[in-house]
């Protein structure tokens, strides 16, 4: 159940009024039953007040900011005089450049390092949001965004690392239009060799910026780059934010799953981020919490962290990350083609099929942390989460 939604956001009519709540600058973090799971924040809304500051310092254990960086370093501040335990990552893309970039006017008149169409002459356009694509190969792209980094990094002690968007494990062919929006491509060759280029560029970048973070928004499609990084956001994980409805492929699903396990085994920060699009119903997104919630729970490590949204402006807060489940007692398990993990005072119950299923329980356990029951009726694609 989606018990908060911060109070500016309302004003755009993004969310039912019955799911809308409010707060004081009274209520007492200490106060609160302690969260389950660690979770994070992207934070790209243009203003955030001071209650809403105070409660995302008390309800995230992470938090992205959005761009400019300059533009939330006061955000940064104040989350970090409330909880210095968070952590604030700044926003940096990897391979695009808006014209209203803060460092637009250096990088613009070396046209060297931006990435040219088959011809060599044209600049490349993505598709949708209009930045001119980036060389990744180019060695003065590379360095300018190495120092780039460092001197925020430098200039900001509250952020605690950098979170690099746009990091692709292939060349979307589909987004690259020339300015007169005609579709246009690289030269093969770079499309050939972009995963690597990708790689060397992080590799580059997290030696620069030494004990900082370096948290790559990644695809997770056609490998990874968790060796090249502190660790990753899968921004589609489990369901992605373009439809209003619950829809969740099997194989889609499976993937996000092993994606977080995988950077569990491999010690890697996991930032899973999970979206229902814009106009979803009540029903509708407690649904889709519900089902991306208990997934992330038969994955989770103590390096990773779970965040719902609707779009990247609101701030969203659910009952059902405090109940009382404790700690994993080992990795999760399959029977009878259902989902199960055990943890210390409660159990997580996944049913991927496209049908109903039933499940007997050894024990009582509380559904959602309400009736008890030992008989469970899960409908295709469902999930309950059960607390002892």
């Amino acid at each position: 159940m989606l018990i908060e939604q911060f109070p500016w956001t309302a004003a755009f009519g993004l969310l039912p009024l019955s799911l809308l709540f409010s707060f004081a600058l009274s209520d007492s973090i200490a106060a609160e039953p302690a969260r389950a799971v660690r979770t994070c924040l992207v934070a790209y809304g243009y203003f955030y007040d001071p209650s809403t500051l105070e409660k995302m310092a008390g309800n995230f254990d992470l938090i992205v900011w959005g761009d400019p960086p300059s533009h939330f370093r006061q955000c940064a501040r104040i989350v970090n005089e409330k909880n210095p335990k968070t952590i604030q990552l700044f926003y940096r893309d990897l391979q695009a450049m808006h014209r209203y970039y803060q460092d637009w006017e250096k990088v613009a008149p070396n046209r060297q390092w931006f990435l040219n169409d088959q011809s060599g002459k044209g600049l490349l356009i993505h598709k949708t949001w209009k930045w001119c694509a980036m060389d990744l190969g180019s060695p003065g792209w590379g360095a300018h965004l190495v120092q780039s980094v460092k001197n925020e990094l430098e200039a900001n002690p509250d952020w605690d690392g950098v979170f690099v968007d746009d990091v692709w494990t292939y060349f979307r062919d589909e987004f690259a239009r020339e300015s007169d929006n005609r579709p246009a491509l690289p030269a093969s060759g770079y499309r050939k060799a972009f995963f690597e280029k990708t790689r060397a560029l992080l590799a580059r970048l997290k030696k620069g910026v030494g004990k900082h973070l370096v948290i790559v928004n990644e695809d997770f499609e056609k490998g990874d780059f968790l060796p090249e990084s502190d660790g990753a956001m899968l921004e589609t994980f489990v369901h992605t934010r373009l439809t209003p409805t619950f829809a969740v492929d099997p194989k889609d699903w499976k993937a996000s799953l092993e994606a977080l396990v995988k950077s569990g085994r491999e010690k890697k920060l996991f930032l899973a981020n999970s979206m229902i699009g814009e106009g979803a119903g009540e029903a509708e997104i407690e649904k889709t919490h519900r089902f991306c919630y208990a997934t992330y729970l038969l994955g989770m490590h103590p390096r990773s962290f779970f965040s719902f949204h609707l779009d990247f402006n609101q701030v969203l807060i659910f009952d059902e990350w405090r109940l009382p489940i404790g700690k994993p007692k080992g990795p999760y398990y399959i029977k009878n083609k259902v989902y199960f993990r055990q943890f210390a005072k409660g159990l997580v119950v996944v049913n991927t099929e496209r049908k109903k299923t039933r499940v007997t329980l050894s024990i009582p356990y509380k559904v959602w942390g309400k009736e008890t029951t030992r008989e469970l009726t899960l409908d295709p694609q469902s999930c309950v989460v059960l607390v002892k």
